[in-house]
């Protein structure tokens, strides 16, 4: 929406490659619901994509395009994955700094967004400070986000102090006047 206010006349969105039975279903498909695109281009070796494909088929609006992946690309494995994901993410945090966020002046949304049990506790989708589930989230990559829920950065949580008012968040982001959610 935010592209196509600015001007675009085309966005391409790239998915994920998650495309296993139940998951990788339905994400594919909650996806191109709300996306609602004109054009699908699906990129698959052995028809992985057909099940989902097949329900939009005659889908008004909608052409799909079905292109097999050129032999030149090289899957790459779990382990090359992993070193992959950990040195980006070892240089994104490189030049990050710990920051100290005033809990009551944050939206904090629960580890899921929604309702979920962490270390056995039950928490909202929204927390407030007399439920925040002290410890039991410190380590986690969090989302450090404006008014409007865009992400200005991330962050690792490092700790919560003064009985859950503030938080150690471990960023790049060096202004965090911004940060609301």
């Amino acid at each position: 929406d935010k592209a196509l206010q600015r001007g675009a006349r085309a966005v391409l969105v790239d998915t994920t490659g998650l495309v296993g039975q139940n998951v990788g279903f339905q994400l594919k498909l909650n996806k191109i619901e709300l996306l609602e695109p004109r054009h699908i281009v699906a990129l698959q070796r052995e028809g992985e994509l057909e099940g989902v494909l097949s329900i939009l088929t005659d889908r008004p609006g909608l052409t799909v395009h079905r292109l097999a992946v050129s032999y030149q690309v090289r899957t790459r494995s779990p382990a090359e994955r992993y070193r992959y994901r950990t040195s980006r993410f070892a240089a994104y945090f490189r030049s990050a700094t710990r920051v100290q966020l005033v809990t009551r002046k944050l939206s904090i949304l629960s580890p899921s967004a929604g309702p979920s049990k962490l270390a056995g506790e039950s928490l909202p989708p929204v927390i407030s400070v007399g439920s925040f589930p002290s410890q039991s989230i410190v380590g986690r990559l969090v989302g450090l986000n404006n008014a409007s829920d865009e992400t200005l950065a991330l962050g690792l949580l490092e700790r919560i102090t003064h009985h859950g008012q503030k938080m150690d968040v471990l960023t790049p982001l060096r202004n965090v006047s911004r940060v609301r959610v």
